[in-house]
């Protein structure tokens, strides 16, 4: 499910500010390897941001999404 989307893959329509109230953050867990999790720490500390805000900042910013 997109973040503008009522249904998976982007289909229905987007969502209205009124009908993201109440929605909460969600946690995930994914697996990445030793290389890149270095490179987002080194850029999180670059950018003076905590690992998780980064990605989640790359994730939101993402055009794939």
């Amino acid at each position: 499910m997109t973040r503008f989307s009522r249904t998976p893959m982007g289909e229905g329509k987007p969502l209205l500010a009124r009908e993201m109230i109440g929605r909460k953050p969600v946690r995930i867990t994914v697996t990445i390897s030793w290389l890149t999790h270095q490179r987002l720490i080194e850029k999180s500390k670059l950018d003076g941001r905590s690992l998780s805000n980064l990605v989640a900042y790359l994730l939101d910013e993402s055009t794939i999404l």
